[in-house]
């Protein structure tokens, strides 16, 4: 692993204020979780989640992808790294000795990947209980007339509208496909990081992913609002129901409504309402930030975060505002967990092998 991407690690040359900032997600997580039965009572939840839906979609689902993705990353990457990886004559090293390397090389992905899973249950839960307590369509009625003041009368809705009459609808489906790469490139951005620099370099990743979600959970509980499509008049006569994202748009809106009609479910399942700032530009622009050593993989994610923008707001997702607000977090996020540095080091990342330190 080249020194430069080594993670900063609390030492006694670390100021105490900058190790405190990039660790502060960890005294998050663990009082949000603490907390999470009484505000769940305040809120007349049950304390009962859907584990099979969280496991399967987790851990299956989301982790098959993140090891495929993974293996597509350091083919790009590191072609030629990985070649000699596999060309490696066999290890005469005794069984046990690498039986301890592939257990740790497995650590290295499973640890943090398991401090994302418990940091997403609880984002996902204090999203249902903001909501439930707060939400009543005023914040997003606000955020639509920021966008229209800021585009002179064009709100997202209407963009979106005027595009659907010009485009086949099919179009909308390939969008959804692109919004929802996202969710296997982050996987596989820890699982690269996790084999390349190590656990500690992925545990950062994950810091600043769990982070971000804290500091937009707080913003959901000042301005509760959700994205364009639930307070567009016209969304389902424009899109029809069966097509997947409007699907998503449609449970979304019953569950709303449910929530502001005192209705509760009888156990909780993974809901992310928060608009403002737009998570699903913060986490690949974080994810670029970690992926920057490696050339090919940044600009594959600069090419990813251009193309989601336009998905983002004809799907109806999010307000310009949403956007614009993520670029502040995505700054100060990347500031408080791994500074401001854009270039590594003069090593570069083409020296690092598939190890773990």
């Amino acid at each position: 692993m080249p020194p430069d991407l080594q993670p900063r690690l609390p030492t006694s040359e670390t100021h105490p204020l900058r190790w405190a900032a990039s660790n502060l997600h960890f005294a998050a997580t663990l009082g949000l979780t603490l907390a999470l039965p009484f505000a769940l009572q305040a809120a007349r939840f049950p304390v009962r989640y859907n584990w099979p839906q969280y496991f399967l979609s987790y851990w299956f689902v989301f982790g098959i992808r993140a090891v495929l993705g993974a293996t597509l990353f350091f083919l790009i990457g590191g072609p030629e790294q990985f070649r000699r990886w596999l060309k490696a004559p066999r290890s005469n090293a005794p069984f046990s000795s690498q039986l301890a390397q592939l257990a740790k090389r497995v650590a290295a992905v499973v640890l943090p990947a398991a401090y994302l899973f418990i940091g997403l249950i609880v984002a996902f839960s204090y999203n249902d209980i903001i909501a439930a307590l707060k939400f009543n369509f005023q914040a997003d009625a606000r955020l639509n007339r920021i966008d229209a003041w800021m585009m002179h009368g064009l709100t997202v809705s209407r963009l979106a509208h005027l595009v659907a009459a010009h485009v086949p609808l099919g179009t909308f489906d390939v969008m959804t496909v692109i919004y929802f790469l996202l969710f296997p490139a982050l996987g596989s951005t820890l699982v690269f990081l996790a084999l390349q620099s190590g656990a500690a370099r992925a545990m950062q990743f994950v810091g600043a992913l769990m982070t971000s979600y804290y500091i937009v959970v707080a913003c959901f509980y000042l301005i509760p609002a959700v994205g364009p499509f639930v307070i567009c008049p016209d969304h389902f006569s424009v899109f029809p129901r069966t097509m997947n994202m409007f699907a998503g748009h449609y449970e979304y809106i019953e569950v709303l409504k449910g929530y502001m009609a005192g209705q509760r479910p009888d156990v909780l399942g993974p809901h992310y309402f928060a608009a403002l700032p737009c998570m699903h530009i913060v986490q690949p622009m974080i994810a670029l930030w970690f992926l920057r050593p490696w050339k090919r993989l940044a600009f594959l994610f600069v090419i990813f975060n251009i193309l989601l923008i336009p998905c983002i707001l004809l799907l109806e997702q999010h307000y310009v505002i949403d956007l614009l607000a993520a670029i502040p977090l995505i700054v100060l996020v990347i500031a408080m967990i791994d500074g401001l540095k854009w270039h590594p080091g003069p090593s570069g990342a083409s020296t690092a092998s598939l190890v773990v330190e």
